[in-house]
């Protein structure tokens, strides 16, 4: 098996969650008609950890979906970007900056 498929893979974190978008759009019309709790129970139901849906659901409350343009997209990027950390921010955060 590929090791990024792993339980934990931001890959694998990120098709669960547009996955139980589409699931939750088609079922209820509108993702902002669920409470962040029901979020959770769907991203679990579909096999997400109760620890990486709790993650997507605090997430989630961060994105303004009814002012947003793509505001899918911006949930997803920002669950891409705390699961799968860019190296080279953190080597820039190393860097001593001289005043």
């Amino acid at each position: 098996m590929c090791s990024s498929w792993s339980p934990s893979s931001p890959i694998r974190i990120l098709n669960l969650v547009y996955q139980t978008y589409g699931e939750i759009e088609h079922k209820y019309g509108s993702i902002p008609k669920l409470t962040t709790e029901e979020i959770v129970a769907q991203l679990i139901q579909q096999g997400l950890a109760p620890q990486a849906a709790r993650r997507c659901a605090d997430l989630f409350d961060e994105v303004e979906w009814h002012n947003a343009q793509l505001p899918l997209r911006q949930w997803l990027e920002s669950i891409r970007d705390f699961y799968h950390k860019k190296p080279f921010a953190k080597a820039v955060s190393l860097v001593p900056i001289c005043i």
